[in-house]
């Protein structure tokens, strides 16, 4: 793979950077992947994304002081398990749905629809930390798992999670 990155890159200087933080930071990009994604393959391939969005976006990349491009890498892999894992979820939900409409009545469907789009509605206009946690908890991931995607404290996730419950309740009492 690194030489497939290093024939995308012109300057020599450049190179040199892009082998030095493939080779430092590829496992560590890969654990926080892994750790989202719970799926070897879509680490991999999060991995490979996060690299190319660096050297596609090289005069970005390369501005940025060098103390601060590893964690610049990590952001960009974390982003990208978000995306995955939100795809992941919306074809779940469109497998789950097509479940549903068969065994359901129209009036049910009807219903349902109107009540999860009031719900998507609300989470959508929490603040964006509670809305992380939310959307992570929505996957199934649990505290910990997202204490470690969002690197901050499990009590910091346990807060997020209250705080986004009720703003919810209370949204919900005052329709």
């Amino acid at each position: 793979m690194l030489a497939f990155y290093m024939s995308l890159v012109d300057d020599e200087n450049e190179k040199k950077v892009i082998e030095e933080l493939y080779n430092s930071n590829k496992q560590t990009m890969y654990s926080i992947a892994l750790s989202c994604l719970h799926n070897p393959q879509d680490a991999e391939d999060v991995v490979h994304e996060a690299f190319l969005v660096a050297i596609k976006k090289s005069k970005k990349f390369f501005s940025i002081p060098s103390n601060k491009r590893i964690p610049f890498l990590n952001i960009i892999v974390r982003n990208m398990c978000y995306s995955v894992l939100r795809r992941k979820k919306l074809m779940d939900l469109e497998n789950e749905e097509k479940m549903t409409r068969k065994e359901a009545s129209p009036e049910e469907i009807v219903i349902s629809n109107i009540e999860c789009k009031h719900l998507i509605q609300l989470l959508n206009n929490l603040p964006e930390g509670q809305k992380d946690v939310m959307y992570l908890i929505r996957l199934g991931l649990t505290i910990e798992e997202i204490a470690l995607s969002l690197s901050i404290s499990e009590d910091a996730v346990r807060n997020r999670i209250f705080h986004a419950r009720k703003n919810i309740r209370e949204k919900l009492d005052n329709n």
